[in-house]
């Protein structure tokens, strides 16, 4: 069984039981990451509860490949259908060969964000950040806000879902490519936060964020 620790002393490990759909542990000696290869690698956290309506999400991430679908991060089965999501596609369906990144943030409505002219290959520190109560959303992407929306995001507060890295469900639409770290908060982070944050997982990922 391949393990991700959860460093927050939450104990919400990512875990790989099935050896053929394990990432692999790489290094250049100064950079070191997951290599995921977008056919069947990805990982998962059991369901637990957010225990807020906010978000912030920081990751560092290289995509190299643009033609399918994939999902860097989502919380639940599928966000599509379920309620109090959140997601991180690199690259989203319906925008493949254009270098794009789309952070969903969901209530009981889906608000989507994308940024796009970050074709593969593309190393980027990629931040979501959401309010459900206030309509929040805005995706930054190495230190700059990339895309915003205040549409309507329902009611509620994201849900006690399972967490994946990889893959949607352990199943399908696999993400190809380097993941260098990632945090995840139940808040929206104050700007120097965001900042710091950004810079301590840029210097993992060489993005220069």
């Amino acid at each position: 069984m391949a393990v991700m620790r959860d460093k927050s002393g939450n104990g919400r490990h990512m875990v790989q039981a099935s050896a053929l759909s394990r990432p692999t542990y790489q290094t250049d000696g100064v950079l070191h990451w997951l290599q995921f290869d977008g056919v069947d690698d990805s990982f998962g956290a059991s369901a637990f509860n957010w225990g807020s309506d906010e978000a912030t999400l920081v990751f560092g991430a290289r995509k190299t490949l643009d033609t399918a679908t994939g999902v860097l991060f989502e919380s639940s089965a599928a966000s599509t259908s379920s309620a109090g999501a959140l997601a991180i596609f690199a690259p989203p369906a319906g925008a493949l060969n254009a270098g794009n990144y789309d952070f969903r943030t969901k209530g009981t409505t889906s608000s989507d964000l994308r940024a796009g002219g970050y074709p593969t290959p593309n190393s980027a520190v990629l931040t979501g950040l959401a309010k459900i109560s206030t309509d929040l959303a805005k995706l930054r992407v190495n230190g700059v806000e990339a895309a915003s929306s205040g549409s309507d995001q329902g009611t509620g507060a994201f849900g006690a879902h399972p967490i994946y890295i990889g893959r949607r469900n352990n199943s399908i639409f696999p993400f190809q490519g380097r993941l260098y770290g990632a945090t995840l908060f139940n808040r929206v982070l104050t700007a120097p936060e965001i900042l710091s944050t950004e810079a301590w997982i840029s210097a993992k990922t060489g993005a220069g964020a």
